[in-house]
């Protein structure tokens, strides 16, 4: 006899259970193996942390370019941590740029400044202006160090950044003033007032001063002392504010061009100052007895004489043009007054009686 017999048996799995991790901290799913995947933001066993336990080291993204002397050069800077989701940043979790061994005289157009360290946080990130110190030209150098941490762990990266700022000369200053000089004046050195200097505050750059325009037989003339030195239409010192110009007969007016350079010792570069003077006789009209006191002295001994005045060339002799000069019919005896003949009348002698 044969017997037959069958057992049933039921493999249904377990229901998951994480009560031993908190129930996920009602921030995850229990799986079936009984631990927890959490949801975005949240980490740990248990998925009660705001960050995770560990995590790599932050990236430093850095672009920037070269610029000129006084001349602000735009960055991009920023960082993230891989693999970690921005709004995971709570104030469990902080990642900073930090901007440090910053050349003198250096700054930026974001962040907080302490000490010689500037502190960019997250919304500072992004397009940045480094303002060098004024004609600073030459190599720009500082240091940026990313640094991401929990209250279990600390991270951070440096990066060495190089601006090359390119030198540019600066215009320089340049005042030039010659006196006028005297029709009948037997001095032949006429004196030359110059002022001029560099702007550039670096002491990168080197001034030079070139004189032009002086006529054939006329001398730049510097005084030193006792000593003369004779240049024509050449260089003259930076510190020679006794400057004449040496004529070997009478003047013959004529235009001065004085040009200040500045030049960048580094790469060459230049500025240029330049200015343009009359040397001339002085207006006076001395030789036509200042123009009797009846006109304006226009050029040297020429008058302008006043109306009635107009009879002679230093303005002494009256005259009738405004009233047609009497018509011919009378004398002029005062300014623009006449004394009519006989038979006519009227202030210009027009009208018969």
């Amino acid at each position: 006899m044969e017997w037959n017999r069958a057992i049933a048996v039921d493999f249904s799995l377990p229901t998951p259970s994480c009560e031993r991790l908190n129930n996920c901290s009602g921030r995850g799913n229990c799986t079936d193996l009984n631990f927890c995947v959490c949801k975005s933001g949240s980490y740990g066993f248990n998925c009660s942390l705001d960050f995770p336990l560990r995590f790599e080291p932050p990236i430093i993204n850095a672009m920037y370019s070269d610029t000129i002397e006084d001349v602000p050069a735009q960055l991009y800077l920023s960082a993230f941590v891989p693999d970690f989701e921005n709004n995971s940043y709570t104030k469990n979790f902080t990642l900073k740029l930090i901007i440090h061994e910053i050349s003198e005289g250096m700054a930026f157009s974001k962040g907080n400044r302490s000490g010689d360290r500037i502190v960019l946080e997250p919304s500072d990130f992004g397009d940045i202006w480094m303002i060098p110190q004024k004609d600073f030209s030459g190599l720009a150098r500082f240091n940026i160090t990313a640094i991401v941490s929990t209250p279990i762990e600390t991270k951070a990266v440096s990066r060495h950044i190089e601006i090359n700022i390119t030198a540019v000369a600066d215009v320089p200053f340049l005042n030039v003033s010659v006196p006028c000089h005297h029709w009948n004046s037997s001095e032949k050195l006429i004196p030359v007032f110059l002022e001029a200097h560099l702007n550039d505050q670096d002491g990168s750059e080197n001034l030079a001063i070139v004189f032009s325009g002086l006529p054939t037989g006329y001398r730049l003339v510097h005084v030193n002392g006792t000593s003369l030195v004779n240049r024509s239409n050449t260089r003259a010192p930076q510190d020679a504010p006794r400057l004449f110009i040496s004529i070997n007969e009478t003047l013959k007016p004529f235009v001065l061009r004085v040009i200040a350079t500045a030049a960048e010792r580094f790469n060459g570069d230049q500025a240029n100052q330049t200015a343009d003077v009359n040397v001339t006789f002085c207006v006076t009209c001395e030789a036509v007895n200042n123009c009797s006191k009846h006109g304006s002295c226009i050029e040297v001994n020429t008058c302008d004489c006043d109306s009635g005045f107009k009879g002679s060339l230093d303005c002494s002799t009256v005259s009738c043009e405004e009233v047609n000069s009497c018509t011919g019919r009378g004398n002029c005896t005062g300014p623009n007054f006449c004394t009519c003949e006989d038979g006519y009348k009227s202030v210009g002698c027009s009208q018969g009686n």
